[in-house]
């Protein structure tokens, strides 16, 4: 995919998630981000449950339904084992998932019996809450494991040819940014919602908009994360290709600049951040003074550094072959 024709569709995500967040706090009792990872459950949980009391066919439907929903991860991997025809051991993760999800969904079926999952006397009255998101996180820890192993696995093969490696890099990072970018901008569209929508005591007006430069300054470096997405999808692109041409040469740069810029602007905002707490903390209900080194992005702005120099000097050396034959 084009960046430019990739920037376009993330435009496009970014209005439609974020109209998708404000309706989201409005309309439904999702209030905080975390409890957008358990509204898949929960809805599914609440549907199960009001058709199986419904009647006994409707029992008998949720049932099967049930079952068919725990077994999921299973029947969308028999095509690809039937395409493949090979097994891993990492596969035997998928069996595991099937048994996480039908945990999960039991429990979102008959929220009751969160109780006693944890110490009440701990957490107080939110035990249904927390154990909610404690199960969905669950469920999606072992998901997250079980990509990451297979894509380890591609990357160990070593029949696998490089132009399918690169194909498949390619592949990985554009499903990471189509799933990034909507999670950011639902996360924080539903926290500018609560911001503005926060009762405050009168006079004290100007909270809201201190709350919501803070968060704009906090929100500021997952921003570029999206831009380093795009960036690695552009260089993995130009080697899809063309590995000595010039064109790649300035990917990895452009990356590589990305990067620094991302670390300087992650910096900037940490300082902001915490110099307007500091300067408003008379104005503000409460304060969170915190300190993030950007260690990723400096990272991949001095690895593309070397991938650019790579790149130039395997470009060099191609086109003087070529003068040579």
């Amino acid at each position: 995919m084009k960046p430019r024709k990739l920037s376009l569709y993330l435009w496009i995500e970014v209005v439609v998630f974020g109209l998708f967040g404000v309706l989201l706090y409005s309309l439904t009792n999702v209030k905080e981000t975390y409890q957008l990872l358990s509204a898949p459950f929960e809805l599914l949980g609440k549907g199960l449950r009001t058709l199986s009391l419904s009647s006994t066919m409707g029992n008998a439907a949720a049932v099967v339904l049930f079952i068919l929903i725990c077994l999921l991860p299973i029947l969308l991997y028999i095509p690809i084992v039937i395409k493949k025809r090979t097994l891993a051991k990492a596969d035997a993760m998928v069996v595991v998932l099937c048994a996480c999800l039908g945990v999960c969904l039991y429990y979102f079926i008959n929220p009751s019996l969160m109780e006693g999952l944890f110490y009440q006397r701990v957490i107080g009255n939110k035990t249904e809450e927390i154990a909610k998101f404690t199960l969905s996180m669950l469920f999606y820890i072992f998901l997250a494991a079980y990509i990451m192993t297979r894509c380890l696995k591609d990357i160990k093969a070593e029949h696998q040819k490089q132009s399918i490696l690169v194909k498949r890099l390619q592949r990985l990072l554009t499903i990471l940014t189509f799933l990034y970018t909507p999670i950011l901008t639902v996360s924080e569209t539903m926290k500018m919602a609560e911001i503005m929508t926060r009762k405050v005591a009168e006079g004290k007006e100007m909270t809201k908009v201190c709350y919501a430069v803070i968060e704009t300054f906090t929100m500021l470096p997952s921003a570029c994360i999206i831009l380093l997405f795009v960036s690695a999808i552009a260089l993995v692109t130009q080697l899809k290709k063309e590995q000595y041409s010039k064109e790649t040469v300035e990917a990895a740069r452009q990356l590589s600049r990305v990067g620094e810029t991302t670390v300087y602007v992650s910096l900037l905002c940490c300082i902001g951040v915490n110099l307007l707490q500091l300067v408003l903390a008379g104005k503000l209900s409460s304060v969170n003074f915190t300190f993030e080194v950007p260690i990723l992005p400096l990272l991949i702005a001095y690895v593309s550094m070397l991938l650019a120099n790579y790149f130039k000097t395997s470009n060099e050396l191609y086109e003087d072959k070529q003068m040579i034959i």
